[in-house]
């Protein structure tokens, strides 16, 4: 019997004691079961670590063994996720195991030295894929979810000398490193982007919660990278592919991963909002913002209660970019970014009906920035024009001038901008 064979074995027969416990006695009589495996727990994971080095140095070596490799990998996960979603006595131990911690360390910084890429989507079968997307990605996903002390612990482990910002700028590169894997599996059309549009959700969002953590070597490692540039950037690919699709959410999914998510990491104490939203603009906001606009309405149109939405976010967006366009290094990054769109799709929506509004709204931001060429900023009044259902957003370019940035991201922009219009009037 080969390693893998013993690998996939221990997992089955793991498998079948908790099912049967369940299936012949009962869920009340399940506990001792449950009691058993996590006394023994640390013993099992740290086999399980071993034996996901030695295929480390296994897979290095050898090209045959690659999807022996992936399938083991993806049989541990499966087991993985069946213990964090089946037992929650099994899963808060799993949290608050240094073992299990280290494992998922080794599988999220695992590179291909082949080509230099991490580990993504290894399912050996695509219906099992189109389940549940990156079965190493839904494992972090799930552990950190619902707990700090799990994401603490986590980040611990990314550095044997324990947490400092050398874990942190580690746990941050490997990040960055899934997010680019999966642009490249968008633009080389490795998989249904729809299985790539739910991965990336689970990434941002998990960034998201490690960001509310707010420890100060976690915040000065993403400050120090371009996450958000590279994680935008994946964004933008696979919204290249959406005008396939037929749904309205569909269109609105990367314009609401923007709208929460990242802009919650902008607006993240302890990171410049202007170099967060410099990154915003050349990781593709525009481009993502151009296809979802000129592809979006056509199915907005057949869904009533999504256009409400649909117009709220686009103006709010618009809003928050261009609203520091009047500093000097955003300004040159929106230049170039709209310097570089595909003037075919551009000339597409311009053509579009003047009643339609998203080509209305794409002119106004045309407007808008020639103000901030002419004028070095841009006028209340004409950034209200880019909202004029919302036309409280007008004040919101003095913003970085007058609002503490803590207060800003407690309250959200929307409130902030009316909190300024009534402090106006009230002087």
């Amino acid at each position: 019997m080969d390693e893998f064979t013993l690998f996939r074995r221990y997992f089955e027969a793991l498998l079948f004691a908790l099912t049967q416990a369940d299936r012949i006695y009962g869920e009340q009589t399940r506990n001792p079961v449950v009691n058993v495996f996590i006394s023994k727990m640390d013993g099992f994971f740290s086999w399980i670590l071993l034996c996901l080095r030695h295929l480390e140095d296994l897979f290095q070596g050898r090209d045959d063994v690659q999807l022996r490799v992936y399938r083991s990998i993806f049989d541990f996960g499966t087991v993985f996720m069946t213990f964090m979603c089946d037992s929650p006595a099994i899963k808060a131990a799993m949290q608050s195991s240094i073992i299990v911690a280290d494992i998922l360390v080794l599988l999220w910084t695992w590179i291909d030295r082949r080509t230099q890429r991490p580990l993504f989507m290894i399912e050996p079968d695509p219906k099992e894929a189109e389940c549940h997307g990156c079965i190493i990605n839904c494992m972090l996903y799930s552990y950190t979810l619902d707990s700090d002390d799990a994401k603490r612990l986590l980040l611990d482990r990314f550095s044997d000398e324990g947490f400092g910002y050398a874990a942190a700028e580690r746990f941050v590169l490997a990040g960055m490193a899934h997010a680019d894997r999966m642009r490249e599996a968008s633009e080389r059309d490795e998989w249904d982007h729809r299985i790539i549009g739910r991965n990336y959700r689970q990434i941002v969002e998990m960034f998201d919660g490690f960001t509310k953590i707010g420890d100060p070597t976690l915040i000065a490692a993403l400050r120090n990278s371009s996450f958000i540039q590279v994680f935008v950037s994946g964004i933008s690919a696979f919204t290249k592919r959406l005008w396939v699709e037929e749904s309205p959410s569909t269109y609105l999914y990367p314009l609401m991963l923007i709208s929460c998510e990242v802009q919650e990491w902008i607006d993240t104490p302890g990171i410049p909002t202007n170099d967060g939203i410099c990154q915003l603009v050349r990781g593709g906001f525009f481009s993502i913002f151009l296809e979802a606009t000129l592809y979006g309405p056509k199915s907005i149109a057949k869904g009533n209660k999504m256009s409400e939405n649909w117009d709220t976010i686009c103006k709010e967006l618009v809003a928050l970019v261009m609203a520091y366009a009047s500093y000097r290094s955003a300004l040159f990054a929106i230049r170039e970014a709209i310097a570089n769109l595909d003037p075919t799709q551009c000339e597409k929506l311009l053509a579009m009906v003047e009643s339609t509004p998203t080509s209305a709204l794409w002119k106004m931001l045309e407007a808008a920035f020639l103000c901030v060429i002419t004028y070095g900023m841009i006028k209340p009044q004409e950034l209200g024009k880019l909202a004029p259902a919302i036309s409280r957003h007008a004040p919101v370019v003095i913003l970085p001038y007058i609002v503490p940035k803590p207060v800003r991201k407690s309250i959200g922009i929307s409130a902030i901008a009316t909190t300024v219009q009534r402090s106006v009037k009230n002087i």
